[in-house]
């Protein structure tokens, strides 16, 4: 028995190290486990114990689990939460999170699991057996507990973690990720998204009266996993991370109250350069990535059929290209080929370009690069052919750091201002240039990012006395355009509109309206008829008085609407599988 003890304790220490490594403070937290470990530890007793020939099955099964405990553990230690179901799906940038010191770790874990299953020999009894059976209703009910939603009136319970367990919420996850969000698939009858308008108004803001450009030049900067409470120009308390991006902003409309409406890249560009909620995202069954270009999953959802920018700018004479960072061969090509662009340049092209080797960040061209490309790029047009460029920079990636030779802040300390005060030195240099070009007045420049940042322990360091943030992949990112032909005003309020509205706020900007289309969002200058829902799979939340929240948390009177949007989402979902979304 003591040796059963001293297993429970092993387990519970390790979820205090690491809720203490990343830094909560609620003391509460650490009883979160204790129904789990029990009965965990009840399992263990019982199959010990067992004279039967699934003893050792039994004993596989629990080191199995105990090494899910400790990993669940780690992944905690890191980002403050279990692993999501956004996580599951986008396995394949794990390794962003293991660092050399974790595999040392795991190792000890695996060790220390094995003897606390083989190791735990306790003999059999009436008495304990019947104990055993009520600690396993009694934690069984606790786990439960944990795991759903309800607001019961407990002071320990009331506040566990929405992330449950570290064995319950991996199997929750794992079952939500892989059950449709219909339990059978719907015949979708026709195309039921497509519309024949864009938006419903005019621009309110006029064109200038000195710039007569018919169509105008357009370039995305997509900027990787940024929220815009870390930019100076918008609520930064440090005042010097971004100068250039504040420079920028100076002489654009900076929009606030602008959410990212899904995570993560993959969703995140699709769904704005489509204005919807792409149900694939990461490596998921059906995912875009695990997949080689060409092959498998990958060339299936390259099929799919969407309305997107580039394939309206392209029917208007526009050349549209993409930079991406990543290889050739990432599937990443393959979604931006799908969405139409009539380039996508890689990692592999950008020697083309670069006078010099290029440097590489986990085999993906490094920020500097990326914007020395895009004004190599610029400079060989060759033609008066209008043009859309959109790009996507890796380096702000969560727990990616800035190379040796990159800029730093300060003292380098933290590795969430490095990569964004290293970012903004590199806009600087495009932005010093494009000021000097002969681009300056007949090109727009839309700044904003895929999604928001993760909640990994240097961002959370920098927003733990943020009333306003919650601690989900969900946050306000940055939405900054210059136009030199329209007078726009210098910030205005997006009234918690989502990114869904990019590809629209640029039609409407570009005067572009009457075309067949099955976009979900709306343009920021459109008021909203909907309540905001943002959506990575079959995670959902919603907006309420500038907080992000699930649907369950909502005032009573927005619940209903909010679950209307969520339905019209898992129908949009049902037809992207069937390729019902736009014709």
């Amino acid at each position: 028995m003591k040796r059963l003890c001293l297993s429970g304790i092993v387990l519970w220490l390790s979820w205090i190290l690491s809720v203490i490594s990343y830094g909560e403070k609620e003391q509460w937290m650490f009883f979160q486990t204790i129904p789990e470990i029990v009965l965990l530890l009840i399992f263990l007793y019982l199959i010990r114990v067992s004279k039967n020939k699934w003893k050792h099955i039994g004993q596989s099964i629990i080191f199995l689990l105990c090494i899910i405990y400790f990993i669940q553990c780690i992944y905690y230690s890191q980002v403050g939460e279990f692993m999501s179901i956004l996580a599951l799906e986008n396995a394949d940038q794990a390794y962003l999170l293991i660092r050399p010191a974790y595999i040392i770790w795991l190792l000890v874990i695996i060790v220390v699991s094995f003897f606390i299953v083989q190791g735990s020999k306790v003999f059999l009894s009436k008495n304990k057996l019947i104990i055993s059976m009520v600690c396993i209703v009694l934690s069984a009910g606790g786990v439960y507990i944990q795991n759903t939603n309800s607001h019961i009136n407990w002071s320990l319970i009331k506040n566990v973690h929405r992330g449950g367990t570290p064995i319950a919420s991996l199997s929750k996850n794992i079952v939500k990720s892989i059950i449709p969000l219909t339990k059978q698939q719907k015949k979708i009858a026709g195309y039921p998204f497509e519309k024949d308008w864009i938006y419903k108004n005019q621009l309110p803001f006029p064109a200038k009266s000195d710039q007569h450009v018919a169509q105008p030049n357009i370039i995305i900067i997509f900027t990787e996993g940024t929220s815009a409470r870390l930019l100076d120009c918008y609520d930064g308390k440090l005042g010097d991370v971004t100068p250039n991006i504040d420079a920028f902003a100076e002489k654009s409309m900076v929009v606030d109250r602008y959410y990212n409406h899904t995570a993560a890249t993959f969703r995140g560009t699709h769904g704005q350069l489509t204005s919807c909620y792409p149900r694939y995202g990461g490596n998921e069954k059906g995912g875009w990535v695990g997949n080689k270009s060409g092959a498998g999953v990958s060339k299936q959802l390259a099929k799919r059929e969407y309305q997107s920018l580039p394939k309206l700018l392209n029917e208007r004479g526009y050349d549209t290209s993409f930079i991406s960072p990543h290889m050739q061969e990432d599937p990443y090509t393959d979604l931006l080929n799908m969405l139409g662009f009539h380039q996508v340049y890689t990692r592999d092209s950008a020697t083309e370009f670069l006078p010099y080797n290029p440097e590489f960040l986990h085999s993906s061209l490094t920020d500097q690069d990326m914007y020395t490309e895009l004004v190599q790029i610029l400079e060989h047009k060759t033609t008066s052919q209008p043009f859309l460029i959109a790009m996507y920079t890796f380096e702000t990636h969560t727990n990616v750091d800035t190379p040796d030779d990159g800029i730093k802040y300060k003292d380098g300390s933290n590795e969430t201002l490095n990569t964004l005060h290293n970012v903004d030195n590199a806009f600087g240099s495009f932005w010093n240039y494009f000021m000097h070009s002969q681009y300056k007045d007949n090109t727009i420049i839309i700044f904003t990012a895929d999604h928001c940042h993760y909640h990994d322990k240097p961002f959370m360091s920098l927003v733990a006395n943020d009333t306003d943030y919650v601690k989900c992949f969900h946050d306000r990112i940055p939405l900054i355009i210059y136009d030199p032909l329209h007078s726009l005003p210098e910030r205005y309020d997006a009234q918690n509109n989502t990114s869904l509205a990019l590809t629209p706020t640029i039609c409407q900007i570009l005067g572009i309206n009457n075309e067949k289309n099955s976009f979900l969002g709306s343009s920021i200058f459109e008021p909203l008829d909907t309540s905001p829902v943002l959506a990575a799979g079959p995670d959902f939340y919603s907006i309420e008085d500038n907080h992000v929240v699930r649907p369950d948390q909502l005032a009573e009177n927005d619940k209903k609407t909010v679950q209307q949007q969520i339905e019209k989402i898992t129908l949009f979902y049902e037809c992207e599988k069937t390729n019902h979304v736009f014709h």
